[in-house]
């Protein structure tokens, strides 16, 4: 089922902190090229079966055509399927064959989800900082998950 957003904030309303709506430009062949190119190719690909390697082989037209596609999903709220994450299960070195509790779930985004990604946390960024407090780490410059041990040290 949806999300009852709602019914989720009657009960954490106060807790979330008020800011203003994020702004998000289209994505264009352009900026999906641009990213694209700092992406590592050999990624391994998702149950769509494209590698990032052949998304940065596209013509313009055709990452236009994908960047339309983007829209859409962003205006409709749903991903095709082939472009949502693969869970596989990958055992661990004492893995016997029995004990599912000796394997480690793992999600294998597709190339073109991975892409859009991007593109987005990047858009994001500026506005998080507007509202993000200090003392919150993971995935903002100069607050990164490593940066923790620096700024709690232990006692």
């Amino acid at each position: 089922p949806e999300p009852d957003w709602p019914a989720f904030a009657a009960v954490f309303g106060d807790h979330i902190p008020k800011h203003a709506s994020a702004a998000l430009p289209e994505l264009t062949a352009a900026e999906l090229r641009a990213t694209l190119q700092g992406m590592r190719g050999a990624s391994a690909p998702g149950a769509d079966g494209w590698w990032v390697r052949e998304l940065a082989n596209l013509e313009d037209p055709h990452l236009e055509e994908l960047a339309h596609l983007l829209r859409q999903v962003e205006l409709s709220g749903k991903w095709p399927q082939l472009l949502t994450g693969l869970i596989t299960l990958v055992p661990k070195d004492d893995f016997d064959g029995t004990d599912v509790m000796r394997l480690r779930p793992i999600t294998v985004a597709s190339a073109v989800y991975r892409l859009w990604a991007r593109c987005r946390c990047r858009h994001l960024q500026p506005w998080v900082e507007q509202w993000a407090p200090a003392g919150m780490y993971g995935g903002r410059p100069g607050h990164s998950g490593d940066a923790v041990d620096q700024a709690c040290p232990p006692p």
